[in-house]
């Protein structure tokens, strides 16, 4: 297991319908918020790896709840409702260095186990979750060694928004920082990187991963978080 990596936590983009609620790494679950339940998750697998939260949304609150924590990096960019994950990523590529580097998104709630599953040596890894309750509206087209040509939405392999870019891949994406719009979706981002060669690969799981992306999944994200505390 590679234990000298930064993992790149994005809380700074409010879903739309969540706004009215504030920043959803905040709300609290069964005492403990959001944020804190994937710090740690993070922290039962990479004991040292160097976590960095990007707020934005809210960022003031988002820092106070999290500024006590060890080991813990905070940056942050202004919000408004033209920014997006590119925003995000311009934001904490200078604090990155040249370490592998997973990005994810904050309401993306797991088993901490799929980290510890997941092959990170030498490739770039993106999960491809092949779970029939997991909802995503993005997926890819990948080969027959598994590496994603083009990821969109409503393809037929799904993917979390969750990706291990190597030193390779970090350095790639800091070359193209200057293309990278503040509007930018993350696969958005990941197709200018395969376009330029790149070798971005699928990691198939079945674990079911919860995208908690709208209020409807409130309940059903308080009940995976209660189970997950037992874990």
């Amino acid at each position: 297991m590679i234990k000298n990596i930064n993992i790149v936590i994005i809380s700074s983009l409010p879903d739309k319908s969540m706004k009215s609620i504030g920043n959803k790494a905040l709300i609290d679950f069964h005492g403990t918020s959001l944020i804190e339940h994937q710090i740690t998750n993070i922290r039962k697998i990479y004991k040292k790896a160097k976590i960095i939260i990007v707020g934005g949304f809210e960022h003031k609150k988002l820092y106070d709840k999290i500024k006590s924590k060890k080991n813990i990096v905070y940056v942050y960019h202004e919000y408004n409702d033209y920014v997006n994950v590119g925003m995000a990523l311009k934001t904490v590529l200078p604090v990155l260095g040249n370490k592998p580097t997973i990005i994810m998104n904050i309401g993306f709630i797991f088993n901490p186990t799929i980290i510890e599953n997941l092959n990170l040596d030498k490739d770039n890894v993106m999960i491809n979750n092949k779970n029939k309750n997991f909802e995503s509206k993005i997926g890819c087209i990948a080969d027959k060694n598994g590496c994603i040509e083009f990821i969109f939405y409503d393809l037929e392999k799904r993917l979390c928004e969750f990706v291990y870019l190597n030193s390779n891949g970090i350095t790639m994406m800091r070359d193209i920082q200057k293309e990278i719009r503040n509007n930018m979706y993350l696969f958005e981002i990941l197709n200018k990187l395969i376009n330029m060669g790149m070798q971005l690969k699928t990691s198939t799981t079945n674990q079911n991963i919860l995208h908690f992306d709208h209020m409807k999944k409130l309940k059903q994200t308080q009940n995976t978080l209660k189970k997950l505390k037992k874990c």
